[in-house]
């Protein structure tokens, strides 16, 4: 059973700073974050704070360094990070035999690595003598193995986890998020609930602040969310029932939205699962300031890189301009490959238009230093 509190808001913090194993249930703009540096900092001892994303972790320490937090009363680093230092620190109790892990199935196996090299007690003396507490944030992007590293963790520590049942970013390409009724509750028992919008509420927006927290019951209830009557600032805009059409509906909004707007930022959310998609969509609005962000992973650079090892002339040029094309807008490559192509036999094809840039493609054919291929990526568009 949770502890009942009077003024969540209030005592959610000195809560957090005592509980000895719990989760706080925290849904997204809740002051989840603002939290996490309060307990942290009335807490004793240094705390180990784990989340998912490097953006999360340095959104955690620009919050630490704004309430002042002394750096010694706390640690925050990605999971998965966190679980490749000790993992590889202690090889014989981790079993852990792949030391660099590049894909889905080699980082269960260090999440794997890490539960066992934890349960086994090897590490107790360590993990108690370096820490007096973890928090977790973002739960609800857990996936099982990542909470088997955190359970295994609980015996020795007190933990607190962080998250919203209501959210999962990462519930794709085969990779299930925890169960909250059946995984975590049943070990980190409900403690207390974050449920009002001070994101919204802050920026004046009273409207939608009470709008999200209302509908949170609907979906919990397994209800739909009826957008025909929306709050302040939200517009719903139905997409074409054919999917080929979808893009340039969203494509057209938000020009239009642009074109409305004096100040601001837009942002796009695309499909997680495609980048193709994502860069596509960035491609038709890069002519009203859009811009793509990247995955963390950089699956597509290493790609490239991989492609580019060991190749020379014109192929290693041709994989360049592929990267480049990948890239920006307006780049032609196959009239560049001819005119550099025409300059190599000794032609003039092609100067009109690109000029320079064609010096610097035959720089990459003849030259297979990093610097040539640098100076025609850092140049403009093709």
């Amino acid at each position: 059973m949770g502890r009942r509190m009077t003024n969540p808001e209030a005592e959610i913090a000195n809560l957090v700073a005592s509980l000895k194993c719990g989760s706080i249930v925290a849904a997204a703009g809740c002051g989840k974050t603002e939290q996490i540096v309060r307990a942290t900092q009335i807490a004793n001892g240094r705390r180990l704070i784990l989340t998912h994303t490097h953006a999360g972790v340095d959104a955690l320490r620009k919050r630490f360094i704004t309430h002042k937090v002394d750096s010694k009363k706390f640690r925050v680093d990605t999971i998965a990070g966190w679980c490749l230092l000790y993992a590889v620190s202690f090889p014989n109790w981790s079993g852990l035999s792949c030391v660099v892990p590049k894909n889905d199935k080699e980082w269960s196996a260090v999440y794997e690595a890490t539960a066992r090299l934890i349960q086994s007690g090897a590490v107790k003396g360590v993990l108690t003598s370096s820490y007096s507490g973890v928090f977790v944030d973002e739960y609800q992007d857990c996936n099982g193995h990542q909470h088997r590293v955190i359970k295994a963790i609980a015996p020795y520590l007190p933990v607190c986890v962080f998250g919203d049942p209501l959210q999962a970013i990462f519930d794709f390409k085969g990779q299930s998020s925890v169960d909250w009724g059946s995984d975590v509750f049943p070990v980190f028992s409900k403690a207390g609930e974050l449920n009002i919008p001070w994101r919204w509420r802050n920026a004046g927006n009273e409207d939608l602040s009470e709008w999200l927290r209302n509908i949170r019951s609907t979906i919990e209830q397994g209800g739909a969310i009826d957008l025909r009557s929306p709050p302040t600032g939200v517009t719903w805009q139905p997409l074409p029932e054919k999917p080929a059409l979808r893009q340039s509906k969203v494509v057209s909004t938000c020009k239009a939205l642009m074109n409305k707007a004096s100040n601001g930022y837009l942002v796009v959310i695309g499909d997680p699962a495609n980048i193709n998609v994502r860069a596509n969509l960035a491609k038709n609005l890069a002519a009203v300031g859009f811009s793509n962000i990247e995955p963390l992973d950089c699956k597509d650079l290493y790609k490239f890189a991989e492609r580019l090892e060991g190749s020379t002339g014109l192929v290693r040029l041709e994989i360049a301009l592929d990267f480049i094309c990948a890239c920006m807008i307006r780049s032609d490559k196959t009239a560049f490959i001819s005119a550099v192509k025409s300059h190599l036999d000794g032609s003039k094809r092609g100067s009109a238009r690109f000029g320079a840039l064609i010096e610097k493609g035959i720089a990459v054919v003849k030259d297979v230093s990093d610097e040539a291929l640098l100076e025609l990526i850092a140049s403009t568009t093709i």
